[in-house]
């Protein structure tokens, strides 16, 4: 291939990448990743004590970060804190009642928007463009 071609195609790709924008789509699933969410969906698995400290690292960010979500997630009645028994200066947060429902409303909302996909797409194409996603990922990771 010619380098003006190549270069009709690049172009080609990037007007429709900015035009379709690929991340967008997936927004919805955002409140299970990041912040809130994460900390929620962590705890609703998580079967034994979790600590602050523990959500930090999962988490990637720092324990004053966790700690103001945290403090938050209190406020809304999502979370409890409770002095661990063997050391009192630290808390175990567990999920209060609101938190395991809006951690159900959470997982009936994704499974809606999948639902949603597969009769309008496909399971089939749709494991095609996951596929297709995951390739894509790998090679942009691996560029220097």
């Amino acid at each position: 291939m010619n380098t003006s071609d190549k270069n009709k195609q690049v172009e080609s790709l990037i007007l429709r990448i900015k035009e379709s924008a690929p991340t967008q789509p997936f927004s919805k699933f955002s409140q299970i990743n990041s912040g809130m969410g994460l900390i929620l969906m962590y705890l609703f698995k998580e079967s034994g004590e979790v600590y602050a400290s523990t959500l930090s690292e999962k988490m990637c960010v720092s324990r004053a970060r966790v700690g103001v979500l945290l403090d938050k997630m209190a406020q809304k009645g999502y979370i409890t804190k409770i002095a661990s028994k063997n050391d009192a200066r630290i808390e175990v947060i567990t999920l209060a009642k609101n938190g395991i429902e809006k951690c159900q409303e959470i997982q009936m909302s994704i499974r809606h928007c999948i639902e949603r996909l597969i009769e309008e797409i496909g399971f089939e194409e749709l494991n095609k463009f996951l596929d297709m996603s995951a390739q894509i990922r790998n090679i942009l990771d691996n560029i220097e």
